[in-house]
């Protein structure tokens, strides 16, 4: 089981990502990419939680190819 503060911070942070990226931002991307794979940790070493390893390995990937369109059109990319 995780700490509450833990999963407080991450979700914090996954917040504070979405609200950057929505300010057309790159850097929520890189936020939602670290989140990720924090979660994604903790659910390797918390057994009850694997069921969840999919989610955010999708997660993951999903924000690499948001960062991956971004670096394309520089328009976008402030």
């Amino acid at each position: 089981m995780i700490p509450i503060w833990l999963g407080l911070l991450l979700s914090t942070a996954s917040i504070i990502g979405g609200i950057i990226n929505a300010r057309g931002r790159i850097e929520g991307f890189y936020i939602w990419m670290l989140t990720s794979g924090v979660w994604g940790a903790l659910c390797i070493l918390d057994p009850s939680m694997v069921g969840q390893l999919p989610m955010w390995l999708a997660y993951f990937v999903i924000s690499a190819y948001g960062v991956m369109m971004w670096r394309r059109k520089p328009d976008m990319a402030s």
